[in-house]
């Protein structure tokens, strides 16, 4: 459990956040640019000064009369850009961590296989990729020992490739290192990738904090992403794999989808999708002759105006899970929809990122 109550203040800018984590193997600390993310995994590492308490499991890290050097904690900062020795080879680099490392690290052997980095141990640090960078700067961070990684937007500047690639590392991290998580990112995508957990902050403040599939469907949480990325995270089954087609079919409730190949996957897995809103339509009746093959059953749960704009977000009831919809105002009236409808949402196969949870 990782509890703090924190005061901080920057520049004029002022973080107060309070929160009670169960830290279940990968915690989102979720936010726009300048809501605070960075400024309370800084704290949380002793990197900036603040006031209040901070305790990790029976450790007490700050209060009025302890305030724990950042070397005193058992954290792990993971920077944006990796700040790996340019002096230092890959190998270098890790040997440096192995060094310094507290009782009970894992092995050297045992972080270059679960991040494949072996066949990088003697390049220059330099001549890396960003997504090699990356993972080397997880892997030294892991040697170090620590039992709480604190990872700052790990992900910003990788394309789309190297994105999923090291998200993939990233999430079998915590079951294989037994080692927790915070990771600090504004990306929807992300959340519904790697977080068992959720925190929402906004000017500094602690606005939210739950299970990613009840927060993301919030509509002052989808505001927070920027509009482009809001949306849902659907559970559902992998049952059928189509490798010549690079296409999944997975089950929701009673209902079957198609979705991009799950890379890796096998039938039974359970698999999180991530369906935006603005990629969701919504009919009265099954819609034949369309490129949109998904087609799901629900009901019509809400219908919320988005002020200022000519749109309505519309919340489906499928299976149990709640789908959201973007469509136009217009569409509503031409439709008449109504709370309660039985409706279909045509979810375009292109707009789910599947992803393994297990």
């Amino acid at each position: 459990m990782l509890r703090f109550d924190l005061r901080l203040a920057l520049d004029g800018f002022t973080v107060e956040a309070a929160a009670d984590l169960p830290m279940p193997g990968i915690t989102a600390l979720f936010g726009p640019s300048g809501a605070g993310k960075s400024s309370l995994l800084r704290t949380i590492a002793g990197l900036e000064r603040a006031s209040g308490h901070l305790s990790y499991g029976d450790s007490c890290w700050l209060s009025p009369d302890i305030d724990l050097p950042p070397h005193a904690r058992p954290v792990g900062y993971v920077f944006q850009d990796a700040r790996l020795f340019t002096h230092r080879n890959v190998a270098g680099n890790l040997a440096y961590a192995e060094r310094r490392s507290r009782a009970g690290a894992p092995a050297m052997r045992e972080v270059v296989a679960a991040l494949d980095i072996a066949p990088l141990l003697k390049r220059d640090v330099r001549n890396l990729s960003g997504g090699e960078a990356r993972r080397v700067a997880l892997a030294r961070t892991l040697l170090t020992g620590a039992e709480l990684l604190l990872l700052d937007e790990p992900l910003t500047g990788l394309d789309a490739a190297r994105k999923h690639e090291v998200m993939n590392y990233i999430a079998e991290l915590p079951e294989r290192f037994s080692v927790r998580m915070l990771v600090v990112t504004h990306s929807v995508e992300e959340v519904v990738r790697l977080a068992a957990d959720m925190v929402v902050m906004e000017h500094g403040r602690i606005l939210h904090h739950g299970e990613p599939a009840a927060l993301l469907e919030r509509l002052d949480v989808q505001a927070l992403s920027g509009g482009f990325e809001a949306g849902v995270m659907l559970t559902s089954t992998l049952e059928t794999i189509l490798p010549e087609r690079f296409a999944s079919i997975v089950r929701i409730g009673e209902q079957r989808i198609t979705v991009p190949e799950a890379s890796g996957g096998a039938v039974g897995d359970v698999l999180r999708l991530h369906v935006r809103a603005r990629d969701v339509a919504l009919a009265l009746r099954p819609v034949e002759g369309l490129s949109i093959r998904n087609q799901l059953q629900g009901r019509l749960l809400r219908l919320d105006p988005m002020v200022g704009s000519g749109y309505v977000e519309a919340l489906v009831d499928v299976e149990g899970q709640h789908l959201r919809a973007r469509i136009t105002t217009l569409a509503v009236e031409d439709l008449a929809l109504e709370p309660g409808q039985l409706v279909y949402a045509l979810v375009k196969s292109a707009s789910l990122a599947a992803q393994d949870t297990a």
